[in-house]
């Protein structure tokens, strides 16, 4: 005996079929426009602000330029050329960090590194001055771009070139202007020992500045703020004490001293620190 199955698919066919167009249209319920007639008529009412006339007025709209936090690669490169110019200049003149830090405060020292270095000359003069103020503009960019100050042209690295070219020229024109005056009157070795002692100071200082600016760029983020302070106050430091050793060179060395002294810590040194303070507050 055998069953019998009735085969029913699952999946039916669709019929089709032609659905007649509906001509009627149909209407809502409730008429929509008395819903919006009420916000329709209602007119927006300036009130007066009770913050008006507060104390924190809002100030500086323009759009400020947000700090990058990260770090160029042209600063990688500034500063493997400047750490490279310092190595290559040391090694020329058989110059050693205690001859010059001895130099700093001893007059038998600074004659011995002059007779035997050559840092009399002008190149010497010229080659030291130049590798300290690069590193002093690499600081100085890094400070102007966190106050958020606007610099002239909008690459980094022509505004870097652009400033350590104009402390470059400031700095030669002020020994120019300095050896000019020692010629003027009749003290021109105590001058060029002023100038070559403001050398000495200058490569003391510019070995200090060279780590703590890796440090600043590439540190981590808590040493910004310690290592730009450090640098100022390695600066400030060494600035007092160059100052001080340059009027003991001119009492000791020059004939004309009281008129040489005034002029030269009235012009050459005081006044145009005090301008870039006026230019900075203002």
């Amino acid at each position: 005996m055998t069953d019998t199955l009735k085969y029913s698919p699952l999946i039916l066919r669709p019929d089709s079929c032609e659905v007649p167009e509906v001509a009627e249209t149909v209407e809502p319920l409730f008429d929509l426009d008395s819903i919006f007639a009420s916000t329709n008529a209602c007119r927006d009412v300036c009130r007066p602000s009770l913050f008006e006339n507060h104390s924190l007025q809002a100030t500086g709209g323009d759009f400020v330029e947000r700090f990058a936090s990260g770090t160029a690669d042209w600063i990688f490169l500034c500063l493997l050329a400047i750490a490279t110019l310092l190595s290559i200049f040391l090694n020329q003149r058989h110059l050693r960090v205690v001859d010059l830090f001895v130099a700093m405060f001893s007059q038998r020292r600074l004659d011995r590194i002059i007779r035997e270095s050559g840092m009399k000359r002008a190149g010497s003069v010229f080659a030291a001055t130049f590798i300290y103020l690069l590193e002093v503009g690499m600081l100085t960019m890094y400070c102007l771009g966190r106050l958020s100050i606007v610099l002239p042209h909008r690459a980094p690295v022509v505004n870097y070139l652009l400033l350590s070219c104009g402390l470059i020229v400031f700095v030669m024109l002020r020994n120019g202007l300095t050896q000019l005056l020692g010629s003027t009157y009749d003290c021109s070795d105590s001058t060029a020992l002023y100038v070559t002692n403001n050398c000495v100071y200058q490569m003391m200082a510019g070995m200090l500045l060279m780590p703590l600016l890796f440090l600043l760029f590439y540190g981590s983020n808590g040493l910004q703020l310690p290592m730009v302070k450090v640098s100022l106050i390695i600066i400030g430091v060494f600035f007092v004490l160059r100052i001080i050793r340059g009027v003991y060179i001119i009492l000791t060395n020059s004939i004309h001293r009281y008129l040489y002294l005034f002029y030269y810590l009235c012009i050459l040194e005081t006044v145009p620190i005090l301008i870039i303070y006026k230019a900075f507050i203002s």
